[in-house]
């Protein structure tokens, strides 16, 4: 017996060793693959900032750069605060009509767009500090009209707290709200930590080319969807400089990561006084979340803790535009600029 199965132990080591040489060869293709792909996304990055040139100026904030674009005559200067991940690109479209009566700037926060990382943590309180020093250095005097979109809302709150006589007025676009974790439904805060987990992927995929590839089928609908409005060369460019960029995730990721930290530090701030304040809130959309959230609960909980905001100052109105969605300067740019207008005018309580 023992001699008619010594064949087994011989074929159990064949099986093993084939099965050892097929993995090598399926990792050893695993790791060309994503050579292949990390140099055709370094590749492609090298192509799209020599066919992209930042429209504005570099200013040194002491040994990393960030872009700051200023267009148009006029007093007092707005300030345009991009949301969570957004670059200067964001406004283009209310910038190009502001500039028309007045002084308008627009920049890209470290890590975005076309300015160098930043080596201080991404909370609201360091981009503040970071756009007044940015101001400063570049020579634009103020006061300033402070403009703030989503989680720009923190940072221009933040601005006026710390620099109140360099602030002439704060427009809160569909901002967000200090209180919102605390007030939404429990589900809310997953859509928080999903948006965590997807940067965290996007930043790995982005980097081996495969977000670019699935741009270049049209299967980032999704997130361009937003940019209907822009020309076509324009949304080109904004998107190879945001979501085809792993460095745009990263600094997204990096961003989201400190939302905690950032509502506490809004939270200590206290109100903003008298300061001319108009709050234009948007609608979330609701129709894309799963079925077991609260999606009426949780539009409701959104424009109550929009008219919280206009308690921050004695001297606030609120726009509520019901046809607008959550990126209100990309997709309803008019009504941007017209509550900007609106505050450069003093027809404002």
């Amino acid at each position: 017996m023992i001699k008619e199965n010594s064949h087994i132990p011989n074929k159990l080591k064949l099986f093993w060793s084939r099965t050892a040489q097929t993995a090598g060869v399926v990792i050893i293709i695993i790791i060309l693959l994503g050579g292949i792909g990390r140099v055709y996304e370094s590749t492609s990055e090298i192509k799209d900032g020599q066919r992209y040139k930042a429209p504005g100026q570099m200013v040194d904030l002491g040994g990393y750069r960030i872009h700051l674009y200023c267009t148009g005559i006029g007093s007092p200067t707005v300030v345009l605060e991009s949301g969570l991940g957004g670059p200067a690109l964001e406004w283009i479209l209310v910038q190009q009509q502001l500039a028309r009566t007045t002084r308008v700037c627009s920049y890209d926060r470290a890590g975005l767009g076309w300015s160098d990382l930043s080596p201080l943590p991404r909370t609201s309180q360091n981009m503040a500090a970071e756009l007044h020093t940015l101001l400063h250095t570049a020579g634009i005097d103020g006061p300033y009209v402070l403009v703030g979109h989503s989680l720009g809302g923190f940072t221009v709150r933040l601005f006026a707290h710390e620099y109140p006589g360099e602030t002439a007025g704060i427009v809160l676009v569909a901002s967000g709200n200090e209180n919102d974790n605390a007030r939404m439904p429990p589900d809310y805060k997953k859509i928080e930590e999903g948006n965590q987990r997807s940067d965290r992927l996007f930043v790995t995929l982005s980097g081996l080319g495969i977000t670019r590839m699935a741009g270049n089928i049209g299967l980032l609908a999704s997130f361009t969807n937003i940019l209907n409005k822009f020309p076509p060369g324009l949304k080109t460019e904004f998107i190879a400089l945001t979501f085809y960029r792993p460095q745009y995730w990263a600094t997204a990721s990096a961003e989201l990561s400190e939302s905690d930290q950032d509502r506490l530090q809004m939270a200590a701030t206290g109100t903003l006084g008298d300061l001319p304040l108009i709050v234009l809130s948007g609608s979330p959309d609701v129709s894309r979340l799963p079925a077991s959230f609260p999606a009426e609960q949780i539009r409701k909980t959104f424009q109550d803790l929009q008219v919280e905001l206009t308690k921050l100052s004695s001297n606030s109105i609120q726009i509520a535009c019901d046809t607008c969605d959550h990126y209100i300067p990309m997709t309803n740019p008019a009504v941007v600029v017209d509550a900007i207008q609106q505050m450069l005018s003093g027809d404002h309580p």
